[in-house]
């Protein structure tokens, strides 16, 4: 070695050093991450459908896990990997909505695939974690709250779903993960399933609140750099939410989602915000997303149309008048087809029609109406004494 070197190694030496001590870092960083997302589990019920139900907490939030009849044969064997559901406020999904008893009935009976569930407990933050915007009616009716749906949807994409997979056997494809949430958590659900595609295969949102910010989730649904893979959403039409909803329709079809195969929406006739509500609509939900018979191959096998006297939740005497067709595939997953069906007045000097469904009357008499979708074709009659009389007149 010569002068000149030996002069200029302590200067690489200590670039050598430097670089080794953030090395050192960097592990270190990434062993503390594994174990902070460590699952602590707790047994809470062996179900007589052999399910189970377990507890389990990961970055100090609270989890209710299913885990369906034969997934410890299955996982012994490394033969399957199970679909999985993320149910934000999942201490009411297992409770209010009874979904361990709808999916142990649903999977005996082969209408659904065997599927892993978490439900992710809300906390105190809920309004906080689930609203992606500033809203000062919330703000000044609620109480106040910090939009911080981005850094609780990094949480679960982060370190709840690594953990869940790292833990169970799931299959880790998007198309076969799901979230799932009702208002508020409907709203977030639905959220990330504009925004998180890759990670959320499926969003499906019960009765959402989607009226947040002026409706503001519309202009991200319509905007975003990414969309959706599967998108469905309901509402239980006696709250008088209806028309928060039905244009979604049309801004995700616009994107490119097909009605009737990747898009659904459903208006439940005698639907109401509430848990019980939710609980009816819930198999659907769950057909979509995981059903033994492929939505696409899945046809329909009947119709009907509701005739709706839906009262406005925000003005006293005020009513929406609305026909509202459901279909039921083989299956027994529903939808309504809202702006999907043509409606056409027979006697049209006697009212007037919207391409959503919505009817006025001109007079006293009954509306005769033909409505289509595909090869279906029904005519109904509008009884106007029984929609006076619905309106309390």
């Amino acid at each position: 070695m010569n002068i000149s070197t030996r002069i200029h190694f302590p200067r690489y030496a200590s670039v050598f050093y430097t670089l080794l001590f953030c090395l050192f870092l960097s592990s270190l960083w990434l062993v503390t991450a594994c174990f902070a997302e460590k699952l602590t589990m707790t047994l809470l019920e062996e179900r007589s459908a052999g399910s189970r139900i377990m507890s389990a907490t990961i970055e100090g939030r609270a989890l209710t896990i299913y885990l369906p009849p034969g997934y410890d044969s299955a996982a012994k064997k490394s033969a399957e990997r199970f679909p999985s559901v993320y149910f934000y406020d999942g201490q009411d999904a297992f409770s209010g909505l009874g979904i361990a008893q709808i999916l142990d009935d649903a999977i005996a009976a082969k209408r659904l695939k065997p599927m892993i569930v978490v439900g992710v407990h809300s906390t105190m933050q809920r309004t906080s974690e689930t609203v992606p915007y500033d809203d000062s009616w919330i703000q000044a009716n609620w109480g106040r709250y910090t939009p911080r749906a981005s850094e609780f949807a990094d949480l679960l994409v982060k370190r709840v779903i690594p953990a869940i997979d790292e833990q169970f056997y799931t299959d880790k494809r998007s198309e076969n993960r799901a979230i799932m949430g009702f208002s508020l958590g409907g709203l977030f659900a639905g959220w990330c399933g504009v925004k998180y595609p890759e990670t959320f295969g499926t969003a499906v949102c019960f009765s959402p609140s989607f009226w947040v910010a002026d409706d503001k989730f519309f202009a991200d649904a319509q905007s975003s750099t990414t969309k959706p893979q599967r998108f469905r959403f309901d509402v239980g039409a006696t709250t008088g939410e209806w028309n928060y909803y039905v244009p979604l329709i049309g801004v995700l079809k616009g994107r490119g989602m097909v009605y009737g195969e990747n898009l659904m929406y459903y208006e439940d006739p005698q639907g109401r915000h509430d848990a019980a509500s939710w609980r009816e609509r819930l198999p659907d939900a769950l057909l979509m997303f995981a059903g033994t018979k492929n939505v696409s191959q899945d046809s329909i096998a009947s119709w009907k149309v509701e005739t709706e006297v839906i009262a406005s939740a925000s003005t006293p005497g005020r009513f929406f008048l609305r026909m509202n067709p459901i279909v039921t595939l083989q299956s027994g997953l529903r939808y309504s087809l809202a702006t999907e069906a043509a409606y056409k007045l027979v006697n049209e000097q006697d009212g007037a029609l919207a391409s959503d469904g919505r009817f006025e009357f001109r007079g006293t008499r009954d509306l005769e109406v033909d409505i289509t979708y595909k090869h279906l074709q029904k005519r109904i009659t509008i009884n106007y004494a029984d929609v006076q009389r619905r309106m309390g007149r």
